[in-house]
């Protein structure tokens, strides 16, 4: 009797790219895909289990077992234990590895079944005390990058907010919206700069000082002094930017900064687009 485990093939896959047996494998690729992809493979152990008692009990062990697939989910489960730092299910995971392929071992049903019934214990064990974030699918795509606030233009003009945007995007979709919010703040610190840069103004952390320069090199400049353009063009874009910069600094910034604010999610969502959009007008102008 041929006596194959069979598992979903399909399931081995994370954004449409297989999952590569021995490839080194980040924590973040492990969290993205790892539920769905422990949920079947512990399946699958337990059919392993049970189909190794059948065997044994009705064929004295002496079926042909097909055990590739079973081989294949190992060399696959091994890298995510490991990079989830589960040791001893790694330890076990290659004992019965080194079982099913060894030439000595690899018609020893029974140890095969009880260093597979092992293996589950191992997890389970391994996994007591952990805890799981479970991301709904409208914020999943917030943390994973898929849902942007920012477009590849804007991103081109101020790389320097990259790191924030990112955790920004990360902060909303774990629910944790006044960091969200801090994170938006730092990111629009990029937009800041650049337009101090362009009305070359040394701007510095503080806000309120490197706006009142701001302003004041605005109200400086005219027709004469900077061409007949400037009060159609120009102006008009510098002075809304310093205006909407000194808005979100009174309404946003400063209570973030410190301990006067915290913010559900209707209002982060609010200043995330917001924000969004701000720097999106302002890379039409500005760059880093």
């Amino acid at each position: 009797m041929n006596l194959a485990f069979e598992l979903k093939r399909d399931k081995f896959s994370c954004e449409n790219n297989s999952f590569q047996p021995y490839k080194i494998v980040s924590l973040w690729d492990v969290l993205r895909f790892y539920a769905e992809w422990f949920i079947e493979v512990s399946a699958a152990l337990a059919r392993l289990s049970s189909g190794y008692q059948e065997t044994i009990h009705h064929y004295g062990g002496k079926a042909d077992i097909d055990l590739n697939p079973l081989i294949e989910t190992l060399r696959r489960f091994i890298p995510i234990l490991t990079a989830m730092d589960l040791r001893m299910s790694v330890m076990t995971a290659e004992r019965l590895l080194n079982c099913v392929t060894s030439q000595k071992d690899k018609k020893d049903f029974q140890k095969q079944a009880k260093l597979t019934d092992e293996l589950l214990e191992r997890v389970i064990d391994e996994f007591k005390g952990q805890l799981i974030v479970r991301i709904p699918y409208d914020k999943a795509e917030y943390f994973n990058g898929k849902l942007d606030i920012l477009d590849v233009t804007t991103r081109d003009a101020f790389p320097s907010a990259e790191y924030d945007i990112v955790e920004a995007n990360k902060c909303f979709s774990l629910e944790r919206y006044t960091a969200c919010v801090f994170h938006a703040m730092r990111a629009l610190e990029a937009g800041l700069f650049a337009l101090g840069a362009a009305l070359m103004v040394p701007v510095a952390d503080n806000w309120n000082k490197a706006l009142d320069m701001i302003e004041k090199e605005i109200r400086s400049r005219n027709a004469q002094t900077h061409g007949a353009t400037w009060k159609i063009n120009d102006e008009p874009f510098y002075t809304e930017a310093a205006t909407h910069f000194r808005m979100v600094k009174n309404a946003w910034r400063n209570h973030t900064m410190h301990l006067k604010e915290h913010y559900d999610e209707e209002r982060a969502h609010v200043i995330l687009s917001s924000v969004s959009n701000f720097m999106k007008h302002l890379a039409t102008k500005l760059h880093e």
